[in-house]
């Protein structure tokens, strides 16, 4: 009897300690979604807070002549932002720059470099930058410049696009951020970073190994050169800098182009519209409604959702670039 007894005793105690440890998970659960759920509404509520950066300040966007790029050059235009714009082609940047001009009424400059290149001599490479942009008061940094190599690694990618993929994903963001950050501390107004990340960072995503985890790197940087910014300019009496990693999704431009276009895809404009308003509200943002709407159902379903079309969509697009 009393064995009986203990055993029904043990049953109920352990039943209560599996129902407690299920409370505490699910709200724990609850509290993570709480947390996620307030970056996202204070994205979509979020308003533009540009003038505090200094009208008729400059701004330097990389990778500016097409997709993302562009849009951030001509949105910080409109908002009277005069503009740096760094690419590699001169043609294009000369015709970025006579349409900004035109349109808007800023000033604009030009400079011309290879990003690719940039890992043969870096502080040579990165020094003539600097030099070119010196005397300019630089309010806001766009690390934007990227390449985008699909397929399954272990066959598809040749030694060249690794290393253009690592050149111009990792190093310019690294050594741009690295060197405005102190001269924007410095400045008698506020400053603006925003780093070009990527949704496809949020889980890992076959057929992208090395642009995720590029921009997975970029995402991890930002966020941690932000607290370690954030507590500098705290306890040194500087002026703030607000850094971002901006996370989009599918958007119009040179490296999707071999994509099926759907309902999530956005125009480069309402990409950089909606992170200059998110600027200095969140760390990280998908940006637009549409891509936190992807980024949720991304992150969060089964793997045989998405692992075997991610793969089939890079393959496809490796193929159609070799033709």
């Amino acid at each position: 009897m009393n064995l009986s007894l203990n055993l029904i005793m043990w049953y109920w105690t352990l039943l209560w300690y599996i129902e407690l440890l299920c409370v505490i998970v699910a709200g724990w659960t609850i509290f993570c979604w709480l947390c996620t759920g307030y970056y996202y509404l204070r994205t979509i509520l979020s308003t533009n807070s540009l003038k505090k950066y200094g009208k008729g300040s400059w701004a330097v966007v990389t990778g500016c002549t097409e997709g993302i790029g562009l849009g951030f050059a001509r949105v910080l235009a409109k908002y009277n932002f005069n503009i740096v714009l760094i690419s590699r082609n001169p043609q294009k940047l000369e015709k970025v720059r006579e349409e900004i001009t035109r349109l808007h009424g800023v000033e604009a400059k030009v400079v011309v470099c290879d990003f690719s290149e940039c890992t043969k001599e870096p502080l040579e490479f990165f020094q003539k930058i600097d030099e070119e942009i010196r005397d300019l008061d630089v309010s806001i940094l766009i690390n934007n410049v990227g390449y985008a190599g699909t397929g399954r690694f272990h066959t598809h990618h040749i030694h060249d696009e690794l290393l253009q993929m690592l050149s111009v994903n990792l190093w310019p963001c690294v050594y741009l951020t690295k060197m405005f950050l102190r001269r924007m501390m410095n400045r008698s107004l506020p400053s603006g970073i925003i780093n070009l990340s990527s949704t496809a960072t949020l889980r890992p995503l076959p057929g992208f190994a090395i642009y995720g985890a590029t921009r997975g790197f970029t995402n991890t940087f930002t966020l941690c050169t932000r607290e370690e910014v954030r507590y500098t300019v705290r306890h040194e009496k500087l002026n703030e800098i607000d850094m971002m990693s901006l996370q989009p999704a599918w958007v119009y431009s040179n490296l999707t182009k071999e994509q099926d276009h759907n309902f999530s895809f956005i125009t480069p404009e309402q990409c950089a519209e909606n992170a200059l308003s998110a600027l200095g509200k969140v760390p990280y943002t998908n940006g637009n409604w549409k891509h936190i709407i992807v980024a949720i159902l991304f992150k969060n379903s089964p793997s045989f959702m998405i692992n075997g079309q991610s793969l089939k969509n890079a393959n496809y697009t490796q193929e159609r670039r070799k033709t």
